[in-house]
């Protein structure tokens, strides 16, 4: 009976989660793929667009359901997927579980390699809807869960996820590391952070909020610990066995910040660098020229007041986060936040990338959460992103850089 009645319980609580997630991904889905599609018929393509070798999608009704996401990055994935790594090409900066699931989802539809990543990209994103709205209900309650997965998903980035990108793959298997940590399954929650140091460079970063929850767990009593905690230690084992392959069987340097210069131009600096020349990019054209013709002021203050936004806000969250939340998910959000404001970008965008970087940041939209209780507030912090949202989606979908 007791048991019975624990089954019960559990299945109430996980009703709402996939009600959540089936609404907000249905929702997502249909809305942000009409916008691509519109945005592609109304305005004009930006006049540099690069494909690398990768077949595009041709002119149609493909393109308008699958071309307006083949963009950025995904690219790279796709080309990882359909002919794997090369030494000095650009590729070997990315991690390899995303393409290796692209490439066996596009086995499936017949050789449709950037079909089969959006289907691992929306498969995923449904799936971290639900495993946020868990965690953050273990953590509040189910209002600021429901709260946090609507914050998430309305980002104006928020379009990453259903797109070919690693960006929900990651969230997935992050999320489901905390959670399963916080109830004490030590060796799925490090097999899910080892998996996700599989997909992104951020996945190492998993480790120390996971070891601080392993020891919080044992109150810090050496006599405590169990040989379990070296399953925490799977974790950067996954960050290592990439690195390892890219340089004995790629033949790439060992150390990536090395690759990241040499074929990608972005260099390693401290945050508050990155960030004050982010601000003086705005107007010292001097320092900071023109990239091309449609590289104007306006598109300069538009994109680094964006990225600076975005700056401030999660510095604001990673700091609400200490305070309101297990000092693990601080550990998290600062380490991450750290990391990618490291990464220079080529001017006069320094942190061009951070708007989609700061995706993976989830304890800030479980904070976020908390702090908006006003329901007029809560529409309105919702309408302002759905806003730039659906801009961005059509920029992205034009060839717009968004991040």
């Amino acid at each position: 009976m007791f048991e019975l009645q624990t089954s019960n319980f559990k299945l109430q609580r996980a009703i709402p989660a996939l009600r959540w997630a089936v609404v907000i991904f249905v929702t997502m889905r249909i809305s942000l793929s009409l916008i691509a599609a519109l945005a592609l018929f109304q305005f004009p393509l930006y006049p540099t667009p690069y494909y690398h070798d990768v077949p595009p999608v041709p002119p149609g009704i493909a393109n308008a359901l699958l071309g307006v996401w083949q963009r950025g990055d995904t690219i790279w994935y796709t080309k990882i997927a359909m002919r794997g790594y090369a030494q000095g090409d650009g590729t070997t900066v990315f991690f390899p579980l995303y393409p290796i699931l692209m490439r066996l989802a596009g086995k499936v539809f017949l050789g449709n390699y950037l079909l089969g990543g959006i289907i691992v990209s929306n498969v995923a994103y449904f799936l971290t809807l639900i495993a946020l709205y868990k965690l953050t209900q273990l953590e509040f309650d189910s209002q600021v869960a429901a709260r946090a997965v609507v914050y998430l998903s309305v980002f104006p980035t928020a379009f990453f996820f259903l797109s070919a990108y690693t960006e929900s793959l990651f969230l997935l298997f992050a999320v489901s590391s905390f959670y399963y940590a916080r109830r004490g399954k030590w060796l799925v929650a490090s097999i899910m952070g080892l998996i996700a140091a599989l997909t992104k460079q951020f996945g190492l970063l998993l480790f120390f909020p996971l070891l601080y929850e392993y020891m919080v767990e044992r109150e810090f009593k050496l006599s405590s610990v169990r040989c379990n905690v070296l399953f925490v230690f799977l974790i950067p084992m996954g960050t290592l066995a990439f690195l390892l392959f890219r340089h004995f069987c790629v033949g790439d340097v060992l150390w990536i910040v090395e690759t990241y210069r040499t074929e990608w131009g972005v260099h390693a600096s401290w945050p508050w660098n990155n960030i004050f020349d982010s601000l003086m990019a705005i107007f010292d054209t001097v320092r900071f020229p023109p990239l091309n013709l449609e590289d104007t002021l306006v598109r300069r203050i538009f994109y680094n007041s964006f990225d600076l936004a975005c700056v401030g806000l999660f510095v604001l969250l990673s700091l609400v986060s200490l305070r309101r939340l297990r000092l693990s998910y601080g550990l998290y959000m600062v380490s991450v936040l750290f990391v990618a404001l490291t990464q220079s970008f080529r001017p006069p965008y320094p942190i061009a990338a951070l708007p989609r970087y700061v995706l993976v940041l989830f304890p800030g939209f479980m904070v976020l959460g908390t702090m908006v209780k006003n329901k007029a507030l809560h529409w309105a912090v919702v309408a302002f992103s759905t806003t730039l949202l659906a801009l961005f989606t059509a920029m992205f979908a034009t060839w717009r850089v968004v991040a």
